[in-house]
């Protein structure tokens, strides 16, 4: 930072202050010019004096001022004289009181605006700062959502691979135990269009955000983790590729909203969605050589067996007993 000062001040009537015109009466007009430059010499100097127990100094005093050394001596106490006091020289260093004063509030300024600058630059830097922070959290959220698509593209393959026929092994959407965070429902539902969309689920939900009209969707998406909806969703996709008899047909909801109104609640747990569509096969039962009784004949075939039919303590059971019954009555299997 600059230690000298640009300028000093010089009243318009200076001419006119007492010590001047001692200085004038004494060393004439030619006093009052080298009393000025030497003033300037003080104001251009680092700090703002000049230290002229260094040679260098006071020999340029000599050469500025056109003085031989005697007469510089001379000069210089005349103007340091207690009644004339135009000067100060303490510890051989020349300087004035106003240009101490101006020199102290002009370097207050300038670190000021030192300060000033100072401030800003690390504004800015900081500013830079929080681009590039935000410049690299971006690439990690890209990357990171391009890791998340690698993932759920092998899961796409996966479920494509899965046979028409169900089993434990085959059914794939099982969510594990969360400690995931409720979510907002417009996030939601956004998620749950585009897994909708990835699978191809039709039709094709275009909106991206939820129409006023769809209620129920908010409640259903208020009610229902992440994890939930796209369970329910996958199993809504599983469930309409089946084309096969071990399995009822889907319900059909027309859209992604009539899906979230009512679909989610049926298809969001495994073992729910399990039992409602899934129909175990029947093994055909063939009944040979089966002659039925008359009417009669019954009456007396059930009162004769009625204690071991009441033993019977479910359907299978009963069930069996009567065909124990009728393979003694008619030697034919059932």
């Amino acid at each position: 930072m600059k230690n000298d000062l640009p300028y000093f001040s010089h009243d318009n009537n200076a001419r006119n202050h007492p010590k001047l015109k001692a200085l004038k009466g004494k060393y004439s007009w030619e006093g009052l010019a080298k009393f000025w430059a030497l003033c300037e010499i003080i104001a251009e100097t680092n700090g703002a004096f000049i230290d002229i127990s260094r040679k260098i100094n006071k020999l340029n005093l000599i050469s500025e001022l056109d003085f031989n050394e005697i007469e510089l001596d001379e000069f210089l106490s005349f103007l340091s004289d207690p009644e004339i006091d135009l000067i100060n020289i303490q510890d051989n260093k020349i300087t004035t009181d106003r240009i101490n004063e101006l020199h102290k509030e002009v370097m207050n300024k300038r670190e000021q605006a030192r300060n000033k600058k100072q401030q800003k630059k690390n504004k800015q830097e900081s500013s830079i700062e929080k681009d590039n922070f935000s410049e690299e959290k971006q690439e990690s959220s890209i990357e990171l959502n391009n890791k998340e698509k690698e993932i759920k593209e092998e899961e796409n393959k996966e479920n494509k691979n899965i046979s028409g026929s169900f089993s434990e092994n085959s059914f794939k959407y099982i969510p594990e135990e969360s400690q995931e965070t409720k979510e907002d429902a417009t996030t939601l539902f956004n998620k749950a269009r585009n897994l909708w969309n990835e699978l191809k689920v039709p039709p094709n939900c275009r909106d991206i955000i939820i129409p006023h009209t769809q209620s129920d969707c908010l409640r259903t998406l208020q009610n229902y983790l992440w994890l939930e909806i796209e369970n329910a969703i996958k199993n809504y996709d599983f469930h309409k590729k089946q084309n096969n008899n071990d399995w009822k047909p889907p319900p059909p909801y027309g859209s992604l909203y009539g899906f979230l109104k009512t679909g989610v609640e049926r298809y969001f747990d495994n073992d729910a969605f399990k039992q409602q569509f899934y129909t175990e096969p029947i093994e055909e039962q063939k009944m040979t050589n089966y002659s039925v009784p008359d009417v009669e004949q019954s009456k007396k075939i059930i009162e004769e067996h009625k204690e071991s039919l009441k033993n019977a303590d479910n359907n299978n059971s009963l069930v069996e007993a009567l065909r124990e019954i009728y393979r003694e009555n008619n030697n034919s299997e059932v």
